[in-house]
């Protein structure tokens, strides 16, 4: 498997765990957050793409920091959009 297979696999699990959340409500701040950002203008498909920088960002978050889940942080970077979650990321080296 070539790495626009993976990149295309890594996207569509995340675009399902969005669609999950969404389908049980869990957590509410994921359809509120899909809401908001459509209303403020982006599209349905730029807003979950948004989101899911989100969940992208706190499952790599979990391991390399070797932490467990919280939602509080997920739900703050939800929050955060469109700013995305990296954008203050101190961890992270200079560009």
């Amino acid at each position: 498997m070539d790495d626009r297979q993976k990149n295309k696999q890594l996207r569509q699990a995340i675009l399902k765990v969005i669609e999950q959340q969404l389908e049980t409500k869990t957590p509410p701040e994921t359809a509120q957050t899909l809401d908001r950002l459509t209303k403020e203008g982006l599209s349905r498909d730029r807003a979950l793409q948004l989101i899911g920088y989100v969940v992208g960002y706190e499952v790599l978050d979990l391991f390399q920091k070797d932490r467990k889940y919280d939602e509080g942080e997920y739900i703050k970077r939800l929050h955060a959009l469109p700013t995305l979650p990296w954008a203050n990321d101190k961890d992270l080296p200079p560009a």
